[in-house]
Order: C-alpha cells, then structure tokens, then sequence
C-alpha cells in the first residue's frame, strides 16, 4: 500500500511597482510497503561440519545419503575424472557418452564420515517458511522559498530568490537472513542429551538455533528468529539555491531591426546552487551480512556546488509582413563552473517563423552539458545483483571457449562448464557513484511545424509536428555487465578484463561476494537518440456543428515514433553501437516502444460535468537489441512484450466555483501487463512498471477546495 500527504503554500505581498515579496512552501510525506519474496540462505554459507546430526546417513534410492554428498568421497571412475565429463574433462563436449563414465562417477557409496571436519557447502533454502521480506519506505520533503521581484527601472523587472530543499528517506527492511547467522547455525553439534545446539558457544548464548536444512518440515520459527533479523537505512539529501536575474526591453534604446516594431528583449542572470548527500545504513548493510542485499554499503556523504552565469536574447527580425507575420531569433549563452568537474559552457539557438496565421515554422541548435548530480557521483558502491549469462558456467548455450574462459579469470586457466550456472541468473556486480565523472555534453537538434487553421474549419485546431534528433557524449553511465564479459572473452582487453573479479577459489561470479564484475559510473562512449513528436488538439462547441446547445468536445492528443535510440558503449568503438529502438532487456534495459501515443477525449457538458475517456498505446518491444538480434527463440515467452491498450475514464463536477469532484478509473478493462523473467532496467520482478500499467483496474475519487 502507499499513502501520501502533500501541502503547499503560496505568499506575496505587493509594495509598491519597484518591490513585491514572495514565498512558497511545501511539503511531501510519501509511505509504501514493498512486498518482496521469501528471502533465502542464497548460496551465502560457505561451509558446513560433517559431525552435524542434522545431516542424514539413510541412503536413498541410489544408495547416496545426505553424508555422502556433502562429506563422501569422490570416485574419479574409469575416465579418470570426478563427474561426467568425458576424457577431456570439460563439461558439454562430444565425449561426454555414457561409455566414458559409470553412474558412480560422483561418489562412493557410504563414504560419506562424520570425522570429514568441516567442508565446503552452498545451501541454497528458500525459508516459506517465514514471512515474505517487507521493505517499508519513507520518503518526507521539505521546500521554501522566498524573494523578491520588481520594476528596477523603466522597462526592467529583476527576481532575486533564495531556495532550500530537503528530502529525508527511510527504509525499513524485514525477514532477510544473516549471512553469519546462517553460518553460525548450520555448524551444529551434539549437545551431548540427545539433542543439537549450535557449535560457537558466542552464538548459541546468543540465542542461536541449529538449522535444519536436512528434511521437509525441518525449518521453524525458532531458527527463523534467529537467522532472520530486521536492517535499516537513512539519507537525506539537501539542495540550496540562489538566484539573480534581470529582464529588458531593450525598444526603448531603439535596439530593433528596420523591419520589426518590436525591439529586441534580453535577459541575464546568476545562480549559485549547492547539493549535498548523506547515506546512513545500519551495521548490518555496511557490513555487507545481508543475504538479500549484496555486499557491504558503507556510509557516504558528498557535496557539489557550481555557480552559473547567464545571457539569453530574444531578436524580432520581421513583423507584420507577407509570409512574415513574425520571424525572430532566438540565442543564449551560459557558464558554468563545478567544483567537482571544472568549467563549460553551453548555448543555444534558435528561429521562430510566423508564415501565416495558420502556418508556423521552428527549428534549433542547441549544445547543452551537463555535471554528475550528487547520487551519480557519491552514491556508495556496494555490489548488487545484475542479470547477465556466464558463459563460463555449465549448461551455457552458446560457451566460451577455454582462451574466453581464461581471459575472464585474470589469465588463470578456466574449463568452460566447470563452474555452476546461477539458477536465477543473477550475478554479482558492483554497482556505485564516482566523484570524478566529467560532465555530459550534448547537442539537440529540432525542426518543426505548428498548424492552427482557425478560419478554415469549425472549432479550434492545433497540430505540431517536430523532429528531434538528440546526442550525448560522455554519457554517465555504466558499462553493460554483459558487455563486460563477452568483450573480455573475444578479446582480452585489459579494460574488460580489469572489471572482472571472479572468485579465486572456485571462479564463479554469484556463489559469494568475492565474485562480481565492476560496473560503477563512468563516463560512457555515446547516446543518441531521433524521432518524431506529434502534439495535436481540438475544441469544438456541438452549436457551431449545428447540434444544438449540448456542450462541446476537446480532443488532445501526443504521441512518438521513435527512429532510433543509439549507445555506443565505449568512445573508442571497441563495442559496435546498437539500437535498441523496439527492443528491451539485456543491454537495452527498460522497454522502448517504436510508437506511443495518448489520446484524451473530453465532453464538456452542458450541466457542468466534464466526462472524458483516454487511450493509451504502446507497441510491441522484442528481446535483444539491433546488433545481437532476438536473445532467445521465438516460442520463449520473453520473446516480445506484446503492444498494450489501455482505456481510462474520468468525470469531474463543479459543486461550487470553489469546490470540484472527480471521479474515475484507470485501466478500466484491467489489462495486465506483460510479462518477462528479464529485469535488466527499471523492471520490478517480472514487469516494467513505469512503462506499463501494474496495478490492474484503478478506481479513484477525489475533491479540490479553493479558499
């Protein structure tokens, strides 16, 4: 559930024409719980003592017991080797027939003692048996203003303000397991009175519960209370703004062309402005002990200021003239200085051209920049989970070969196949902000059409027609974790290669947190991005159809083809670029639709009841991007996110001229969204949610007061 509260308050105070004070102030109180699935033990134990009674010495079936496969011995069989793997003892190769190893290839029968010591163990337990993980957020923000504003002098107006903002998190999570804990009991021992405790005697006056893995039913409460334990992080962030600025009318200087009774308008100013960050986890997150939530997080703060000056001017060059009702220019300049990235500076240009009353033409140049903010750049990099495919890993469908397999493993030879696949696949990375990134620079290029052909037809149209092609150098992001891999497996780069760490004592990337790939901010080769924007409405009155007095209908419409959107990993071109236009997952992340649209029609009636009904569209998005292709077969059902259409209605009545209702329902058919076992992006288990509906039919009802 969530709940919000929101305030807002607004003051001004006219002195006379020079002088006029202002303040706003405003308030936001945010609260949502996440339910998460049941956390787990995750591959996180490492070890486990063979003396434990909890481990079973009944053979099954096959003649194996619990002893035997976690404390037996191995029988290498008449091939030579331990498992099925064929003479060459690589896992998946051609010789790996059933003449080259017996069904004992793995253990020997009753091998398994209770003297093995301690051994190695990954225990991988979902504990259902508990309640499911609870993340409790809590985000409250705070934000005043106040300044003041006035005619300076004759044809000047000046605003000068002073801001503070700051938003205040919590997040509260339930029911994840110590990893310690976790380790603390699965080493159980006899307590010598027929039954087990824990081995540590620190752990056990600490109340630690043997756990018992070992048989259906075996996990309780007891152990639950123990292993799992409830963490907590704060932060806040705060921002702080100054501001000067000067507008004019520059006619009165006789500043304006020949052809253009209006003159030429100009604005300057300065901006001062300070962010700062502050992370705060618990002992539990800054240790990394967590087995839901990747490794340690220490604590961070961070601060940037940057001081900003800036011109911009507005040029009439023709007014009032055939095929130039109005035709200006437009041009601005800005610079900026970033204690954590230096100085840039940045511009714009642009035209404006008035043919007609019904016709209009614009287009502009416009080089932008832009400096990590402070969670890029001082967010703590702590690793987390990524979705990706190990190549290296048993069962990959399309493997590296050994030379791959070795690259990935710093140069150390590296069996493709003989390290285990996650069965999620979800593996480590780390994940985290970078002080030293460079600011993003931009370049927007726009040209556009703008219709409004009143005279010719009923009613008002309005219909704007633009293309935009945008790029970004320097991008601040993070190499793609498959990238990552797949490049230093073809190629050997160092740079590739220099982001993987895998485990030195078994070569996987998941099995605990000494395995992960790098993937923290840097500055990214490209992102460039085109399309076309349509913005369109239309206002009819039912009298000026010549159906009587029945109110009237708007139309309003916006929608986007998306031509392409282009990354280029790496400035140099190491990695082809691609385009994820219509694609989604892997590399490409969150869902990118070739075409969406919405489109609202409103009844005005004639009682005061405004009805309305939205469509909302959004096309098919397949798996892969341009340069891979699909990532999986056709009948895989991650195959294409299918086009969605939604259907939203609304009413909303004027009780009185200050008191208004609204009604509705959003997602009135309730669509469900699709589905995907792919999370790469801003995904939430198996969806997209910011880019589909999630929550199914939605009713709502509201109400505005004016006093």
């Amino acid at each position: 559930p969530d709940e919000r509260f929101t305030l807002g308050a607004f003051a001004h105070y006219e002195v006379n024409p020079h002088l006029e004070f202002y303040g706003e102030a405003m308030f936001y109180d945010y609260h949502s719980d996440a339910q998460i699935a049941f956390t787990g033990t995750f591959f996180t134990s490492t070890a486990i003592n063979c003396d434990n009674p909890l481990i079973s010495s009944t053979p099954n079936s096959l003649g194996f017991s619990q002893l035997d496969y976690i404390c037996g011995q191995a029988d290498v069989g008449p091939d030579g080797f331990v498992g099925r793997r064929g003479p060459d003892n690589v896992l998946g190769t051609a010789d790996d027939l059933p003449a080259t190893y017996t069904p004992d290839d793995f253990l020997i029968p009753g091998s398994g003692s209770t003297t093995a010591g301690d051994v190695i163990f990954y225990a991988g337990k979902r504990f259902v048996e508990g309640s499911p993980r609870n993340n409790a957020l809590r985000n409250t923000s705070y934000r005043i203003v106040g300044g003041l504003r006035g005619e300076a002098f004759p044809g000047w107006s000046y605003d000068a303000y002073f801001q503070y903002g700051t938003t205040r998190s919590s997040n509260t999570y339930d029911n994840d397991a110590v990893i310690p804990n976790i380790q603390d009991a699965l080493f159980a021992v006899s307590d010598g009175m027929g039954g087990v405790t824990c081995r540590n005697p620190s752990a056990a006056a600490q109340g630690c519960v043997p756990l018992n893995l070992f048989q259906v039913g075996g996990v309780n409460q007891a152990q639950l209370g123990y292993v799992l334990q409830q963490s907590f992080q704060s932060g806040v962030t705060e921002q702080y703004v100054g501001e000067v600025s000067l507008t004019g009318d520059l006619s009165q200087y006789g500043f304006k062309t020949p052809w253009s009774s209006d003159g030429v308008g100009l604005a300057l100013g300065w901006q001062w402005r300070k962010d700062a960050l502050a992370y705060n986890p618990d002992s539990l997150f800054v240790r990394g002990i967590l087995a839901g939530q990747g490794g340690p997080t220490p604590a961070r703060s961070g601060v940037i200021e940057n001081t900003d000056f800036y011109v911009e001017a507005e040029i009439p060059l023709i007014t009032d003239m055939p095929f130039a009702q109005r035709l200006s220019f437009n041009g601005g300049y800005r610079h900026s200085n970033v204690s954590t990235s230096g100085g840039y500076s940045t511009w714009k240009l642009a035209a404006d051209w008035q043919l007609t009353p019904e016709l209009r033409v614009r287009g502009g140049w416009q080089r932008a920049a832009r400096a990590a903010n402070v969670i890029e750049s001082f967010t703590p990099q702590a690793i987390g989970l990524t979705q990706i495919t190990d190549n290296c890993a048993a069962g990959a469908v399309n493997p590296y070969t050994a030379q791959g397999c070795a690259n990935t493993n710093g140069g150390v030879p590296l069996a493709p196949g003989s390290i285990p696949a996650n069965p999620a696949g979800q593996y480590n990375a780390l994940f985290g902000g970078n002080p030293n990134l460079n600011p993003e620079v931009s370049d927007t290029y726009t040209v556009g059409v703008v219709l409004t052909p009143q005279g010719y037809i009923p009613g008002n149209l309005f219909l704007s027609v633009d293309y935009f092609d945008i790029s970004v150098d320097g991008f601040v992001g993070i190499v793609p974790v498959q990238t990552t891999l797949d490049q230093c497996a073809a190629t050997g780069d160092p740079f590739f290669c220099g982001l993987i760490n895998r485990n030195p004592g078994n070569g996987s990337l998941w099995l605990n947190q000494q395995g992960f790939i790098t993937a923290t901010n840097i500055n990214t080769g490209s992102l460039s991005t085109s399309g076309i924007d349509i913005n369109g409405s239309y206002n009819v009155d039912f009298s000026d159809l010549g159906l009587g007095n029945a109110g009237g209908l708007a139309f309003d419409f916006v929608g986007t083809y998306l031509l392409d959107l282009n990354t280029l990993a790496l400035p140099d071109g190491t990695v082809p670029e691609y385009d994820c236009s219509g694609w989604y997952g892997g590399r490409c992340g969150s869902p990118n639709p070739t075409w969406r649209h919405k489109l609202r029609t409103t009844w005005h009636s004639p009682f005061g009841v405004n009805a309305s009904v939205t469509w909302r569209y959004f096309s098919a998005v397949q798996y892969g991007d341009s340069i891979s292709g699909n990532l999986v077969a056709m009948t895989n059902p991650d195959f294409e996110l299918g086009s969605r259409q939604y259907i939203d209605l609304a009413a909303s009545y004027g009780i009185t001229d200050k008191w208004n209702v609204t009604v509705g329902v959003n997602n009135l058919l309730d669509k469900d969204p699709p589905l995907t076992s792919q999370t790469a992006g801003f995904s939430n288990g198996n969806t997209y949610p910011q880019t589909y509906d999630a929550q199914g039919r939605y009713l709502f009802i509201g109400t505005t007061i004016d006093f």
